[in-house]
């Protein structure tokens, strides 16, 4: 094979490796369609589920670090879109298995709230004690950073 020819199958070579990674970047990864939240509302914890379509969300899983605790929560059939729930309450209608989470005091307490429907999309917060005490009256943790409640309302509608 002459130089030229050599020089082509190298650049079409090339345009086609970019071509895959673009495609693995661009197509696998799993549409942002849900988004969790948390804000404090009388001293309680609430999670804000805020979902861009229709489709249920099958369980809620609630745990923390330091002391292991798992709480998985299935909400009944058709719970979908936007919802709010105290974090140490669920409602009555849904089903809790598992240890739930300690009191929002506890020292070094890390909690996590994972959304998960059976589509790729899910949602998960992950906060401190610390995090919770930088929250005032409607304020909101997500995504790593305290909202305005308007504000993380409408991030919600932007990612949709």
């Amino acid at each position: 094979m002459d130089r030229r020819g050599g020089r082509a199958l190298r650049g079409v070579s090339g345009l086609l490796g970019i071509a895959a990674v673009l495609s693995l970047l661009g197509g696998c990864s799993a549409p942002y369609r849900r988004i969790t939240g948390i804000l404090v509302a009388n001293g309680e914890a609430i999670v804000l589920l805020r979902s861009c379509d229709r489709a249920a969300f099958d369980f809620i899983t609630v745990s923390e670090s330091s002391t292991h605790s798992s709480l998985q929560l299935t909400p009944p059939p058709g719970t979908n879109r936007a919802g709010a729930f105290p974090l140490h309450r669920p409602p009555a209608a849904w089903t809790a298995d598992g240890t739930p989470p300690p009191p929002l005091d506890t020292t070094g307490a890390s909690f996590s709230v994972d959304v998960r429907t059976d589509e790729p999309a899910e949602s998960s917060v992950e906060f401190t004690t610390a995090d919770l005490a930088l929250l005032g009256p409607g304020q909101v943790w997500a995504d790593q950073q305290v909202w305005a409640l308007a504000d993380f309302e409408r991030h919600v509608r932007d990612r949709c």
